[in-house]
């Protein structure tokens, strides 16, 4: 009766093997997702404008101002974000609501060059909530100074693995965006 049972687990085994097989097959030819890498958005925008610019402290900063135009249909409490990442980690600068469902979004903003604990910025994407639409890298360790550049969403010098909240707008907070 060992036999039978050992038998029936087997089988069983081999069957949950391939139909796993089966719900997991990728085309020829195709390629697996980078592991912790965020998706390519469905969104269309760009980063259309950028400059390393002084602001009202003395500091510098990078000046970014660009378009979005969200994958319809959208809800309306999803938003996107420019994501800034620097070398302790990546996290949303603020959150914007899109201004029309149908119509690009323009966004104007300054990104600090360096972080609270003075870490260089790596990055900056244009992100909506499915992924990244468009990157800047900051190449900071250059000897002439920080040279920023544009790169595409899935570009390898982007950090990835960084797990970011939902951009998800709160309808009864005036201030919260």
């Amino acid at each position: 009766m060992a036999v039978s049972h050992r038998t029936r687990l087997a089988a069983l085994g081999a069957i949950s093997f391939v139909i796993l097989s089966i719900l997991t097959a990728r085309p020829a030819g195709a390629t697996p997702p980078l592991p912790d890498q965020p998706p390519i958005a469905c969104a269309t925008g760009e980063i259309s404008d950028f400059a390393l610019d002084t602001d009202e402290h003395g500091q510098v900063v990078l000046s970014i101002s660009g378009w979005i135009q969200p994958c319809v249909p959208v809800e309306p409490t999803i938003g996107f974000a420019l994501v800034e990442y620097y070398l302790a980690g990546g996290q949303p600068y603020q959150i914007w609501p899109y201004q029309s469902p149908s119509a690009p979004t323009e966004f104007h903003q300054q990104v600090d060059l360096y972080g609270v604990s003075m870490d260089p910025l790596v990055a900056v994407c244009l992100a909506a909530h499915d992924g990244r639409v468009a990157c800047l890298v900051n190449e900071f360790d250059r000897p002439d100074g920080p040279h920023v550049v544009p790169v595409a969403p899935d570009d390898p010098r982007l950090p990835s693995g960084v797990k970011l909240p939902p951009f998800v707008l709160w309808p009864w907070c005036g201030t919260c965006v």
